[in-house]
């Protein structure tokens, strides 16, 4: 590990200004990504939910 340290280049400052890109990461952020509108997960609940209660009612 100290090895990786030691010989490792440091970035200057215009490429770290250059992946600081926050307004990209706001976007994505407002966008979204909700699981809730994929259809799968309706699918993967309701089965899990339809059968923890088979179980319930059966045991």
């Amino acid at each position: 590990m100290i090895k990786i340290l030691v010989d490792r280049v440091q970035p200057d400052s215009a490429k770290i200004e250059k992946n600081q890109n926050f307004d990209l990461i706001l976007k994505k952020i407002n966008q979204g990504n909700d699981k809730k509108s994929i259809p799968w997960f309706y699918g993967a609940i309701g089965f899990a939910c339809a059968f923890i209660a088979i179980l319930t009612v059966f045991l």
